[in-house]
């Protein structure tokens, strides 16, 4: 289970976002969370990502997660990381433009 997808649920309550997408390289996480699959030895992380899910839903907030191949020969991924984890440490909103009503 991804500890990520967590914290961006987490951040998606705490901000009230009505409208996000999870993009994960974890299939197996993804399918775990779509599947609902509840076993006899379900972890800690997998209870607590369903918790916030159910927060999420009981909010009304949209939340789409999409699967995205490995890191394996996609073209500029390793800047793609490295901007990510230089965002991560930063502790400020970030604007970022979309929809037809943003220019």
């Amino acid at each position: 289970m991804s500890a990520e997808i967590g914290k961006a649920l987490q951040i998606i309550l705490n901000k009230e976002i009505h409208y996000a997408m999870i993009i994960s390289d974890s299939l197996s996480a993804l399918e775990k969370i779509k599947n609902d699959s509840f076993n006899s030895n379900p972890d800690i992380l997998y209870i607590s990502i369903m918790k916030l899910i159910h927060k999420v839903n009981s909010a009304e907030l949209n939340i789409i997660c999409k699967w995205v191949p490995n890191h394996s020969y996609i073209v500029h991924n390793d800047t793609a990381d490295m901007l990510a984890n230089k965002g991560r440490g930063m502790d400020i909103p970030i604007a970022i433009k979309g929809g037809p009503e943003e220019p």
